[in-house]
C-alpha cells in the first residue's frame, strides 16, 4: 500500500462485493464527488485461470 499509495481491502466475507454489487474481481471502487465508481480491472492473459 505504501508504494502505490492507495488502500486495498480484502473482502474475504463477501460484504464488499454484496455491498456494492461488484460481480467479477479484481475491481476498483472509487468516489467521483457523490457517485461511486466501480470498475472491473481486466488481467493479462497468462493471470487468467481456466474455468
Amino acid at each position: 500500500m505504501k508504494a502505490r499509495q492507495r488502500r486495498f481491502y480484502f473482502d474475504q466475507g463477501g460484504k464488499l462485493t454484496d455491498r456494492f454489487g461488484i460481480r467479477s474481481v479484481p475491481a476498483r471502487v472509487r468516489q467521483q464527488g457523490r457517485l461511486l465508481e466501480i470498475s472491473e480491472i481486466a488481467l493479462p492473459p497468462k493471470w487468467r485461470t481456466a474455468q
